[in-house]
């Protein structure tokens, strides 16, 4: 995935403003919430504009806004494990809420292929962090496949930006299922060499 890559580039391009705030005693926690609540505009503007791109420009700074409140935490030195659970659930709650933007869209233009692509986005995206919060519950970490959640956004962004929206949303549902599904090989593959691994050699102490 992209996401290890955009990350050195976010820190990068928002060095400045992730030290101005941490300096200033800004808690990450509350950059989580406000991140939240910055999706709500996205869904207002998918569901009233007639043009595509006020959507995609939102997007595009909520997803933005929603790299700041880690960058802070580690910045600041205050990561904590229940921040990265908020930061978690907010993730979902994010996704959703896009999801049903996209949902009240296709309402608006009376497209029914779009409404059904934007479902099968919804349970895409979350089985992809299902898979990788049910690994990590029996001490496996994966990250296989290409389509986490800043690589959705990214299509969907691109695809409000130039108007392409139904074929970003077609594109992003079938990567999602595609990650989830390489997750799960990626997982039996662990858990195959861990009990390798624990078996004893035959012969063994003979």
């Amino acid at each position: 995935m992209l996401t290890a890559s955009a990350r050195r580039l976010a820190g990068r391009c928002l060095g400045g403003a992730v030290r101005w705030l941490a300096q200033r005693g800004v808690g990450p926690n509350a950059l989580t919430v406000l991140g939240l609540a910055l999706h709500v505009p996205v869904v207002w503007l998918l569901a009233v504009s007639t043009a595509s791109w006020p959507a995609g420009l939102a997007l595009a700074a909520a997803s933005l806004f929603d790299a700041l409140d880690g960058m802070v935490a580690r910045a600041a030195h205050a990561e904590t494990p229940f921040g990265a659970f908020l930061d978690s659930v907010t993730d979902r709650v994010s996704e959703a809420l896009v999801c049903l933007g996209l949902l009240l869209r296709a309402e608006q233009l009376g497209d029914w292929t779009l409404a059904r692509w934007s479902i099968v986005l919804a349970a895409g995206s979350l089985l992809v962090s299902y898979t990788r919060a049910r690994a990590a519950g029996i001490d496996i970490d994966t990250q296989a496949g290409w389509f986490g959640r800043l690589e959705r956004m990214v299509v969907l962004v691109g695809g409000l930006l130039v108007g392409w929206l139904g074929p970003a949303v077609v594109v992003t549902a079938v990567g999602a299922w595609l990650t989830a599904a390489a997750r799960v090989v990626d997982v039996r593959r662990q858990s195959v060499a861990r009990v390798a691994e624990a078996r004893p050699v035959a012969g063994a102490g003979a």
